[in-house]
């Protein structure tokens, strides 16, 4: 084990992982749903 690592699994019952992903057209959506809205337009 590297000396930056943790034992996880030594110091709790590890339950579940998930490996996730940023989803940047989910960004784009977003910010598009938003410039519809009436918010501090000009």
């Amino acid at each position: 084990m590297l000396p930056d690592q943790v034992d996880v699994a030594g110091a709790c019952d590890v339950v579940g992982l998930a490996i996730t992903e940023h989803l940047p057209w989910d960004t784009l959506a977003m910010r598009d749903m938003l410039r519809q809205l009436p918010l501090m337009r000009n």
